[in-house]
C-alpha cells in the first residue's frame, strides 16, 4: 500500500498526459506553441508576426487568445517554423523535456538531496500530478525551457557569482519581462555588475529581435499586449486574474459583485503591496538568498497580470532548497500552527486538480473560492515564505545569504 498510491498516481497520470497531448495536437492546433509555430510560421511568409491563426481561436472559447511573446522569443522558434507542425511539437517537447530533466539534475546536486527510493517515488507523484507541469504539457509551454536560465541564475546568487547570475538572468527577463522583477532586487544590493550584465543581454535580444523582425513588429506586440482580455483564466493565479474572476466575470464565471471599474484600481494597489512586502522581506540582511529567490519569483506571479501556474515551477530550486532539509526526516519539524495552516493551504490550492476547476462555477461562492485555486494556493506559498522557517534552526547558519 505504501507503493502502490504513488505508483497509481504516476501511471493515472502519464496516461492522463498522453490523452492531454493527443487532443492538443488533433483538436487544439497544438496549444500556445501552436500560437508560436504559426506566428514564426506566418513571418516567413512574409505575414505580421501577431496575426490572428488557427492557433489563437481557442475551442468553444469566448475570447482569442494572442501570442503575447516578444518579437525577439521567437528567434528560438524561427528554426522549427521550417520544419511541418508535428515535427516541430516532437522537437519543441524534447527540448523541453530535456532542460527539465537537466534543471532537476542540477537543483538535486546544488541541494544534496539523498532520500530513499520510496520517498524519490512520492515526489514524481507529487511532481506528475501538479496542474503546472498538467498546464505545460496541456499548452506546450515554455516555462520549462526558461527554468534552464533560472536555475542557473539562483546557483549563481548561491555561489555569489552575482555577475554570472546577471547573464542568466537577462536571458530570462529577456523571454519574460516578468522577471524583471529582479533587477531592483541587484540594484538594492548593490550588484551593479550583475545588474548591468541583465539589462546588456536583455538589450542585445531586444536588438537581435529589431533586427530579425523590423521595429513595426515591436510596435505590433505591444498593441497586441493592450488587446489582452482573458486574465479571467482559471490557469492564472496572479491577484488580477482573482480580481477579474470575481469583479467582472465572463461567460463561464459568475462574478460576486458586476464592478469591473474596480478591478484595475484594486490590482494596482494589491500588486504595490504585495511587490513592497516582497522586496521588504527579501532585503533584509538575515533573508538567505534561497528564500529571497523564492519570495521574488512567487511575489512576481502575484502581481503580473498573467501569473500563469505553470511558472511556479521556476521556483523549484530554492524552494527545493528550503524545504531539502525536512524530507528525509522521519518527522516534521516543529512550525507555528499559521505556519502549518499557510502550508497546508498552500498544498491544497496549488495542488488542487484542473479537472475540478472545469465544473461549470455558475455560482459566486465557486469562483471566489475553488475556480481561483491557484491565486489562493500561490499567495498561501507567498505569506509561508514570509514566515515560516522552512529549514531546521541547527541549518539555517549553513544557508545564511553570503557576502556580496
Amino acid at each position: 500500500m505504501r507503493l502502490g498510491l504513488p505508483v497509481a498516481v504516476c501511471v493515472f497520470q502519464l496516461v492522463f498526459l498522453t490523452a492531454v497531448v493527443d487532443l492538443m495536437v488533433t483538436h487544439r492546433e497544438m496549444g500556445d506553441f501552436g500560437k508560436f509555430y504559426y506566428a514564426a510560421r506566418g513571418f516567413l511568409e512574409g505575414r505580421d508576426l501577431y496575426q490572428s491563426t488557427v492557433a489563437t481561436f481557442a475551442p468553444a472559447s469566448e475570447v482569442e487568445y494572442f501570442d503575447l511573446n516578444p518579437p525577439h522569443f521567437h528567434l528560438v522558434i524561427l528554426p522549427l517554423a521550417a520544419l511541418p507542425a508535428r515535427a516541430a511539437l516532437a522537437v519543441w517537447a524534447a527540448l523541453g523535456l530535456l532542460a527539465f530533466a537537466w534543471s532537476l539534475r542540477l537543483i538535486v546536486g546544488a541541494t544534496r538531496l539523498t532520500l530513499p527510493a520510496r520517498r524519490w517515488l512520492d515526489l514524481a507523484a507529487v511532481l506528475l500530478a501538479f496542474p503546472g507541469v498538467v498546464a505545460t504539457v496541456t499548452f506546450g509551454q515554455v516555462s520549462w525551457v526558461l527554468l534552464v536560465p533560472v536555475t542557473l541564475a539562483w546557483l549563481a546568487v548561491r555561489e555569489n557569482r552575482w555577475t554570472r547570475a546577471g547573464w542568466w538572468l537577462g536571458v530570462a527577463v529577456a523571454f519574460k519581462p516578468f522577471l524583471a522583477v529582479f533587477l531592483p532586487y541587484l540594484a538594492a544590493k548593490r550588484q551593479t555588475r550583475a545588474c548591468a550584465a541583465a539589462l546588456l543581454v536583455a538589450s542585445f535580444s531586444l536588438v537581435a529581435g529589431i533586427a530579425a523582425f523590423g521595429l513595426e513588429s515591436y510596435r505590433s506586440w505591444v498593441a497586441t499586449l493592450g488587446r489582452m482580455n482573458w486574465a479571467f483564466s482559471i490557469w492564472n493565479g496572479s491577484l488580477l486574474g482573482l480580481l477579474t474572476r470575481i469583479f467582472d466575470g465572463s461567460g463561464r464565471f459568475q462574478p460576486i459583485v458586476h464592478m469591473p471599474a474596480l478591478v484595475m484600481p484594486l490590482w494596482m494597489i494589491g500588486a504595490g503591496v504585495v511587490l513592497f512586502v516582497t522586496f521588504a522581506v527579501a532585503l533584509r540582511g538575515a533573508c538567505p538568498v534561497d528564500r529571497a529567490c523564492a519570495l521574488l519569483l512567487v511575489g512576481s506571479l502575484l502581481a503580473s497580470p498573467l501569473g500563469w501556474i505553470y511558472y511556479l515551477v521556476l521556483a523549484l530550486g530554492p524552494i527545493a532548497a528550503l524545504a531539502g532539509p525536512w524530507l528525509p526526516a522521519r518527522e516534521v519539524p516543529k512550525v507555528s500552527r499559521p505556519g502549518v495552516l499557510l502550508l497546508a493551504w498552500a498544498g491544497l490550492g496549488c495542488m488542487w486538480p484542473p479537472q475540478l476547476l472545469r465544473i461549470a462555477p455558475r455560482h459566486a461562492w465557486a469562483t471566489a473560492s475553488f475556480a481561483s485555486a491557484y491565486f489562493w494556493g500561490m499567495l498561501g506559498l507567498w505569506l509561508a515564505l514570509l514566515i515560516v522557517r522552512a529549514r531546521p534552526d541547527a541549518q539555517q547558519a549553513a544557508q545564511e545569504e553570503p557576502s556580496a
